[in-house]
């Protein structure tokens, strides 16, 4: 089995694989100064990879947008600049950081943003900060789903917002289990008029009634369709806009470098 790069080793320092030795300064050895095995056999170049495993992609559209390329994949480090991973910026914009109309990445900032950690009018991710919609394991927006929900119109284990329902729900209007607002729909007691009034309303994202919608079943999934719809109609109308402006500047749009 081969060893590991040394902790120290710089992207594309040398090293051998047979022992782990870093080879930096070793230009007219023949052998490894450390072990003696001959560096024909052991000699490699560090190149780490991001933590997908995913080494070096750079791919980038020659069209523009306002000067943003149409778009724009970044993985993994690369050995041109010495970045250790990839930061994606373009209309579409898939990277280790990704920024962008459309951004998909580890961290992501734009119009739609998708992946572990998000920020956008619309996000979804493992933490999702959106003006319009959220969904995640913790998610923050004006219409929110997921495990800690924060929002005007919120569901989730933990939902807080204007209108919240889920397992421990806090808000002007709450419905669940442990529902605590100003009007309450709860197992505890007897359902305040004007809050089910209001879920009425909001029924076509929150779901029709408060068993299915906070206890489980197919109405239950309704809040967070309502978020992805969002999410992917925006995306839709990003993407749509981008391709048709550089398509009106550039009849190559789409073609890589």
């Amino acid at each position: 089995m081969a060893a590991p790069p040394p902790k120290d080793a710089k992207l594309n320092d040398p090293y051998c694989t047979n022992c782990g030795y870093l080879l930096v300064g070793a230009t007219a050895a023949a052998e490894c100064p450390e072990c003696g095995r001959p560096l024909v056999d052991v000699l490699a170049r560090h190149v780490p990879t991001n933590l997908a495993g995913i080494r070096s992609i750079r791919r980038r559209s020659t069209a523009t947008v306002f000067g943003w390329p149409l778009w724009d994949i970044a993985y993994g480090p690369d050995p041109a600049t010495g970045q250790r991973i990839g930061r994606a910026r373009g209309v579409i914009a898939l990277g280790d950081q990704a920024f962008g109309g459309i951004a998909i990445g580890g961290m992501s900032v734009g119009i739609v943003a998708l992946g572990g950690v998000n920020i956008g009018i619309g996000a979804a991710g493992g933490v999702a900060l959106g003006a319009a919609s959220a969904a995640g394991g913790v998610a923050i927006g004006g219409i929110s789903a997921g495990g800690c929900a924060v929002g005007g119109l919120s569901t989730g284990g933990m939902a807080v917002g204007v209108v919240a329902q889920g397992g421990m729900a806090v808000g002007v209007y709450a419905r669940g289990g442990g529902a605590i607002g100003t009007h309450v729909i709860s197992p505890r007691a007897a359902a305040d008029p004007k809050a089910t009034e209001m879920f009425k309303k909001v029924a076509p994202i929150m779901g029709a009634s408060p068993p299915a919608a906070v206890l489980g079943g197919l109405a239950a999934l309704r809040p967070v369709v309502a978020v992805l719809g969002i999410d992917l109609l925006l995306a839709a109308a990003v993407a749509l806009t981008g391709i048709v402006m550089a398509r009106r500047r550039d009849p190559l749009a789409g073609h890589a470098k």
